[in-house]
């Protein structure tokens, strides 16, 4: 899973990047600028967003962009106020943690957004980018899927320019 973290404290990026293990691609920034950049140039699967970086609830900022994107969003953050965490699903975050137990939490995390994709992206894939009406195609499109909520290893073949890569960034 390819996951954007934007936390400005480095004692929480060392601990999701310990959660997460070397399964997931992480890219942790510490700052809304460099999150605006590298949304739109990467997929990115979930974004971990800190409201408070460089100024008071500027992590809201990115909210909208990811929502654009199709990223599924967290706001993690040290504030549970009622204001701030509708605040947070009005400039559309997917889920909002309070921030404490992360070794707890981030797995959570994990688990929802591939619920989510599960529930999801082969329906999208087969609508708008993979295109194909092969029914062998699309049941092994979906049991890559079903894989992926693994974290083994799996080889896909196929004939050459089948679109084997194409599946994979896609999912």
């Amino acid at each position: 899973m390819r996951i954007l973290l934007v936390e400005d404290d480095s004692l929480t990026v060392r601990l999701v990047k310990s959660t997460l293990g070397p399964a997931h691609f992480l890219v942790s920034v510490a700052t809304v600028a460099e999150g605006l950049r590298l949304i739109p140039e990467q997929h990115w699967d979930l974004a971990l967003i800190d409201l408070n970086l460089t100024t008071k609830m500027d992590g809201l900022a990115l909210l909208p962009l990811l929502k654009t994107h199709g990223i599924f969003s967290v706001v993690i953050s040290g504030h549970e106020e009622d204001e701030v965490i509708e605040a947070c699903y009005k400039a559309g975050c997917d889920d909002y943690y309070a921030k404490g137990d992360l070794v707890k939490t981030v797995p959570q995390l994990l688990q929802k957004v591939m619920v989510s994709r599960k529930a999801s992206l082969p329906d999208h894939i087969f609508e708008t980018t993979y295109l194909t009406q092969d029914k062998d195609t699309r049941q092994s499109a979906r049991s890559l899927m079903t894989a992926l909520e693994n974290t083994t290893p799996g080889l896909i073949m196929g004939e050459t320019g089948t679109g084997k890569s194409e599946l994979v960034n896609l999912l």
